[in-house]
């Protein structure tokens, strides 16, 4: 994707996100909170069975829930993402539940479950990332969309 490449598109360009659990970053305020977030998201429109490259790219998302533990906007770095793909399913959206094992010395590490809208498990990613933050009033570039249940 040239405007990837170039540097003129964001992972937000890409996909479309909706939050599950958790709070939007313009409602963090500072206050941490739990371990656990979770987004719907989907790369493609319509039913299809995601490609291993898709999922890869879904699971890439775990960084965004220290945002939810810490209550404050995340700007890290991630070190590895390891993807163990499971059932092959067919799906519009991809449920990405995130749980945040341990931070500790600027590094991060957890995992995230990636679900069918039919309640399927696709795949697993665990990740480490290096966990930094950006101040309150920084151009915010990640995710936006509007909460949905």
């Amino acid at each position: 994707h040239d405007g990837l490449r170039s540097g003129l598109f964001s992972e937000a360009d890409l996909m479309e996100l909706r939050l599950a659990l958790g709070r939007q970053p313009d409602e963090l305020g500072g206050e941490g909170g739990g371990n656990r977030s979770a987004w719907w998201c989907r790369v493609e429109r319509g039913r299809h069975v995601p490609g291993i490259g898709e999922l890869s790219f879904i699971g890439d998302l775990f960084p965004l829930s220290f945002m939810e533990l810490y209550g404050r906007r995340y700007a890290g770095t991630s070190i590895d993402n390891t993807v163990r793909f499971g059932q092959r399913a067919e799906t519009d959206w991809v449920l990405v539940d995130c749980r945040v094992d341990q931070v500790a010395t600027g590094f991060g590490y957890g995992r995230a479950y990636l679900w069918s809208d039919d309640r399927q498990l696709l795949a697993t990613a665990t990740q480490t990332a290096v966990v930094k933050f950006v101040a309150d009033d920084a151009p915010y570039f990640g995710p936006t969309n509007r909460r949905t249940v």
